[in-house]
């Protein structure tokens, strides 16, 4: 069973619950709710609250593709949409481990990939890994609360974060997942939220700077592909 927002249980209820919200018919709720059990029941009791093995011999992991991050958004969706405190109360859990892994020496969140939590000055710095996948996290997550205690928690996520992904949001890969595209779009709506007036782009390279690395030259996909690279470049 697959339980993350990329590809798992987490993903699957972001999209049925967005469905139920255009066309609320509750069989998709229903399906979105069942979903949601199966995930508690494979959750993993951890020192400080709960996370999901989304890859053999790892540790749950932080993030939002395949973290807590993204199983995050979920669950505080559901609160948002059934008001039932069970989700709010496994949320709870589910920020609490990954708060576990904030390391704040190098204002980010472990990447527990590496079999032992290396420290470095950067960490993972990506949508899929990272802060800027922590950014994205608690963007959409803000949008699905009112308890006080809840804004001003995730708004001190999303500043810690954002702070971290305007000093290195600069990538070797120019993809949604792992690239700069995908740093810059989240970037832009951060600081939208936040009300960051400054100019964050500065440093933006000019169109002879762009160097696609060769799997993004053959890919056409979304995430890993220059079908994504084309997306961003074209809002822009």
């Amino acid at each position: 069973m697959k339980y993350d927002l990329l590809n798992g249980n987490a993903g699957a209820i972001q999209a049925l619950l967005l469905l139920y919200e255009i066309i609320p018919d509750k069989i998709y709720l229903e399906i979105a709710e069942s979903a949601a059990d199966m995930l508690e029941k494979s959750a993993k009791k951890q020192e400080c609250g709960i996370g999901w093995i989304t890859e053999e011999g790892m540790p749950p992991m932080a993030g939002a593709a395949h973290g807590n991050g993204g199983i995050l958004v979920a669950f505080l969706h559901l609160w948002h949409v059934t008001s039932k405190d069970k989700y709010e109360q496994l949320a709870e859990k589910i920020w609490e481990y990954e708060e576990s892994l904030y390391n704040p020496e190098m204002n980010n969140w472990m990447d527990v990939r590496e079999g032992k939590q290396k420290i470095d000055d950067i960490g993972a710095m990506a949508w899929c890994h990272g802060a800027p996948g922590i950014l994205y996290s608690r963007l959409k997550c803000y949008k699905y609360v009112k308890d006080q205690k809840w804004k001003e928690r995730l708004r001190k996520d999303m500043c810690r974060a954002y702070k971290k992904l305007r000093e290195y949001w600069g990538r070797d890969s120019w993809c949604l997942c792992h690239g700069i595209c995908g740093n810059l779009w989240i970037l832009e709506k951060a600081s939208e939220l936040l009300g960051d007036k400054k100019e964050i782009f500065n440093y933006y390279p000019a169109k002879e700077d762009v160097y696609l690395l060769p799997q993004e030259k053959e890919n056409p996909g979304l995430m890993n592909g220059y079908g994504g690279i084309l997306l961003y470049l074209m809002r822009r």
